[in-house]
């Protein structure tokens, strides 16, 4: 939970300074989003760290994430107030389907 906390806040000021302002939702919305998406990505990062005995895997997953989300997602989508809505969402679909993987792979 400590890391989830600092990822987020560590992203604040973005969130603050560029998306808030973009997608005209409040940052206060924001802040308490990310903070719970923090909190459950490092989760899984780190669950991935410990279970792999590698960086690399965490690397890769956040690196697949950040892919899919700024490379296919949103290019797919119409920015509007909702956007950050269905980017959460699109978010949760791409963890659960990772998880899934995952736990397939792991139980073979």
């Amino acid at each position: 939970m400590i890391s989830g906390t600092i990822w987020s806040v560590f992203h604040w000021p973005l969130i603050y300074c560029i998306l808030a302002p973009e997608l005209d939702v409040p940052a206060g919305y924001l802040f308490v989003t990310s903070l719970i998406g923090g909190i459950g990505f490092i989760t899984i990062i780190a669950w991935l760290r410990l279970k792999s005995g590698s960086v690399w895997t965490a690397v890769l997953f956040h690196a697949s994430l950040n892919s899919y989300h700024q490379g296919i997602f949103e290019n797919l989508t119409v920015e509007t107030s909702d956007h950050i809505v269905a980017t959460a969402a699109a978010h949760l679909v791409f963890l659960r389907r990772f998880v899934a993987l995952l736990i397939q792979v792991h139980s073979q």
